[in-house]
């Protein structure tokens, strides 16, 4: 549904959430480490190679755009942004 996505998308609660855990997530030592334990936390299940290739794709061109922030603060934006895009995802909202 369009609605939910844009919610997934907007609402401050998920912004919250994924900043938080994206705070956690970098913790970790790489990005690969970090994909692999969002994955095992929200899928239940390893990371494909397309799930990797998808988030190296993402975080690069995101992080490209974030200008105005800190150069600090650009991994973990941009980290709240793809767990943003998890989250609304079939795969997340959906149980099977």
């Amino acid at each position: 549904m369009p609605t939910q996505a844009l919610f997934f998308l907007n609402d401050p609660f998920v912004h919250a959430r994924s900043a938080g855990f994206a705070a956690r997530l970098m913790e970790l030592p790489d990005d690969r480490a970090r994909l692999e334990r969002a994955f095992e936390l929200m899928f239940a299940r390893p990371p494909s190679e397309d799930d990797h290739a998808a988030m190296v794709r993402f975080l690069s061109e995101y992080t490209a755009e974030l200008v105005s922030d800190a150069v600090t603060d650009r991994p973990r934006i941009a980290w709240a942004a793809w767990l943003r895009v998890l989250m609304s995802g079939n795969e997340f909202v959906y149980i099977d």
